[in-house]
């Protein structure tokens, strides 16, 4: 008797109570959206799905789970998103992330009830997991200890779709980055450029990454980095230094800087000494590793014999200095007195010759003059001459006058010019010792006898004219 009691309860309870009769068949999935599209590998990405509910449905669906599957695998789900009006639909998103590369083939499951009765919806869902959009690349060169170098960080972008708000920073352990970011507002669709940093290492080895944020044009920010070796050598110093004179009038020394070292040299200064005192000085360009230059070195004018030629420098984070000597002979304008002739006429002293350049570059403003001495005056014409210009292995002549008395045995002549734009003197001694008395002069005296002479004969030639003339008459 309990028993049948029981049963009329249970179907009693039944008949009150409405059962579902089906699925409901209003309910559908409108569409699945992944942003990004192409998520990186270990990048999270957003799922998001939106279920709708027909107009022509007479009650709301009531959704009570959103799961993301693959077989027996779920990868995320979200119970309770809410119920969807007729004629309405609801978006509910779903957070995924996969390490590795790949495309997956998975399915969205949606779950819930209606007064149609229960939901079971499915729907396909592709996603592909690569490291799309921009890629770095990390050329770290030949790094030494101590040594600032280059390392460039090249970015390119292999899409159709250009990024912006581009951000690259370069960094290491053991490593000083000078200006270590840089940024770019746009880096476009097969496009691609590279960035230069200065960078020092420290001793010992370690990895040197590079980042770089971006953000596509779905507004998604993304990041990707680049890590390279980076072991740097220990440093290598070996400089050498030569110096040549190529030869002329005043030549500059020619200073041979050669780097066999595995680091550049750089803040390089040249010295050149005599006996301890500097006749020339100047910076020098860097010389790379492994390269050589040569410089000039110009020395102060008059320098002459062993030239101490000393370069200091700076490389890794020493400074060094490296020196050698050379023999230094210049040659410039020059000039001597040649051809000198000194001869006694009358109360003068006539003085010829040549100013002659023996050097290898022009001189200028040559002047010879008498100078005054015990005995021995300038006289005119001529007591100093303007010889001019002289160029090189070439002469000029000139004349001098000069008056000699007592017990002179020379007359100094003096000689001036420019060489090299320097104003040179120098005293040149005549001996005028042998000249002999001054004869006198006699030019003078013949006058009177060539006009008795011409006068006696104009006479004869009148008188032999009037005899003539009286015989013919006759």
């Amino acid at each position: 008797m309990r028993r049948l009691f029981a049963l009329l309860v249970v179907l009693l309870a039944i008949a009150g109570v409405p059962l579902a009769s089906g699925a409901v068949n209003t309910a559908f999935i409108e569409s699945v959206d992944i942003s990004p599209e192409q998520p990186f590998p270990g990048e999270r990405f957003t799922v998001t799905v939106n279920i709708g509910n027909a107009e022509s449905a007479t009650q709301q669906v009531v959704v009570t789970d959103v799961a993301v599957r693959k077989g027996s695998t779920e990868y995320n789900r979200v119970e309770n998103p809410g119920s969807i009006p007729p004629g309405n639909t609801i978006s509910i998103p779903l957070t995924l992330s996969f390490s590795n590369q790949g495309t997956r083939n998975l399915r969205i499951n949606v779950y819930g009830h209606g007064n149609g009765g229960s939901l079971n919806l499915r729907y396909p869902l592709v996603v592909t997991v690569r490291r799309g959009g921009p890629q770095l690349s990390v050329d770290a060169g030949d790094p030494v200890v101590g040594t600032e170098g280059t390392v460039s960080v090249t970015a390119a972008n292999g899409e159709d779709q250009s990024v912006r708000n581009v951000r690259l920073q370069l960094s290491g352990e053991n490593a000083t980055v000078r200006n270590s970011s840089r940024v770019r507002p746009r880096l476009d669709g097969g496009a691609s450029t590279t960035y230069h940093f200065d960078v020092t290492p420290a001793a010992g080895a370690s990895d040197l990454t590079a980042s770089m944020t971006y953000t596509t044009t779905a507004g998604t920010t993304r990041r990707l980095t680049e890590s390279v070796a980076f072991d740097p050598e220990p440093l290598d110093e070996d400089v050498r230094i030569e110096a040549r004179v190529p030869g002329g009038a005043q030549p500059p020394i020619e200073v041979d800087l050669a780097n066999f070292g595995n680091a550049p040299i750089e803040g390089v200064a040249l010295e050149a000494t005599v006996d301890g005192e500097t006749v020339a000085r100047r910076p020098a360009p860097a010389v790379a590793s492994e390269a050589s230059r040569s410089v000039p070195l110009n020395v102060s004018a008059g320098t002459e014999g062993t030239v101490e030629v000393t370069a200091t420098y700076e490389t890794g984070n020493r400074e060094g200095s490296a020196a050698t000597s050379v023999e230094y002979a210049p040659s410039p304008g020059r000039i001597e007195l040649t051809g000198v002739d000194v001869e006694q006429r009358g109360d003068r002293v006539e003085i010829s010759g040549s100013a002659s350049n023996v050097g290898l570059s022009t001189v200028d403003g040559v002047v010879v003059r008498v100078e005054s001495a015990e005995g021995v005056e300038p006289a005119r014409p001529n007591r100093e001459y303007f010889v001019g210009t002289v160029p090189s292995s070439d002469f000029v002549s000139f004349d001098l006058s000069a008056t000699v008395e007592g017990d002179a045995e020379a007359i100094p002549i003096r000689v001036e010019y420019l060489a090299d734009g320097q104003r040179r003197s120098q005293v040149v001694e005549l001996d005028v010792d042998g000249l002999g008395p001054t004869q006198p002069e006699t030019g003078g005296s013949s006058f009177p006898w060539v006009l008795i002479v011409v006068v006696g004969g104009l006479a004869a030639v009148a008188v032999l004219g009037v005899v003539g003339f009286v015989l013919v008459r006759r």
